[in-house]
């Protein structure tokens, strides 16, 4: 597809996967980009996948339905019987493995370039990182905006909850 060529928007009910498999630092700027996926497909489902050791950043968030654990060493492993689950994946990273697997598992896969013009080759939209610095908000924003999405509100979401609010308080007294 052309890089002029108009974004349809996406569906109000689709079906979205997002991977991100990453430190907390990542996985935190991913928040408002979640945030505008939901807002775009308020009937959809809403999915993340996230580093075990990281899903607790954004566990309680309102606006994502679903949360799943994986790393990248289990992805190769995942997916094989489930073609077609979702209609969107965004896979951040350039980890080739999670490209892969989303391949398997969605109809329309976004990500940044990768390596390897074969796996470009078989993106719905491969988007070329910027060649300059970005707020990392910023450049997460543009896998959305590869579907049509513009991420409005670049503030970083966190739930915290009743037993964090308790240590906190302790702490502090």
């Amino acid at each position: 597809m052309p890089e002029s060529a108009p974004i349809a928007p996406i569906e109000s009910d689709a079906r979205i996967l997002v991977i991100n498999v990453a430190r907390i630092g990542d996985t935190l700027m991913l928040t408002p980009i979640l945030r505008a996926l939901k807002q775009a497909a308020p009937h959809g489902e809403l999915a993340c996948i996230a580093h075990p050791s990281r899903a607790a950043v954004l566990q309680h968030l309102p606006f994502l339905d679903r949360l799943m654990p994986m790393t990248k060493l289990s992805a190769p492993f995942r997916g094989w019987f489930v073609r077609g689950r979702w209609d969107y994946a965004l896979v951040y990273g350039n980890d080739g493995a999670l490209v892969r697997y989303a391949l398997r598992i969605a109809h329309r896969v976004v990500a940044f370039q990768q390596a390897l013009p074969a796996l470009n080759a078989q993106l719905f939209r491969p988007v070329v990182r910027p060649h300059t610095a970005l707020h990392g908000v910023a450049e997460r924003a543009l896998l959305a905006q590869a579907l049509g999405v513009e991420v409005a509100d670049p503030c970083l979401v966190y739930t915290v909850t009743t037993g964090e609010q308790g240590v906190a308080h302790a702490w502090r007294v």
